[in-house]
């Protein structure tokens, strides 16, 4: 066997090289599906927290919205960062439930 399992080839016989590119083409388009997009996925509407929140508040978010994540805002409403599950639950573990989430951010 000769090249890798995606590998393709055939002989065409009897038939113009417009119409072979005519079909392939064809389908290509029946057969590739567009990639999804952010927007096809997200949650809408877009929750934030202010980057003076509690790490136990936005525990709380995360619990009742079922997000792995969320956006964090300063108090002009400028995106600053993110704080996923694993961080607040790292600051939980530590004993930092009081704090805000501003020190457990990753930046934006």
């Amino acid at each position: 066997m000769r090249g890798h399992f995606q590998a393709a080839s055939a002989i065409l016989k009897d038939i113009e090289f417009d119409e072979i590119e005519n079909k392939l083409v064809s389908s290509l388009y029946k057969n590739i599906r567009k990639p999804l997009l952010a927007k096809d996925v997200m949650s809408f509407p877009i929750r934030t927290v202010n980057e003076d929140e509690s790490i136990n508040n936005v525990n709380e978010l995360l619990k009742k919205y079922g997000h792995t994540g969320i956006p964090i805002v300063d108090h002009n409403n400028n995106l600053v960062g993110i704080i996923t599950r694993k961080d607040v639950d790292k600051a939980i573990k530590h004993g930092l439930s009081h704090a805000p989430v501003k020190g457990f951010k990753s930046r934006a």
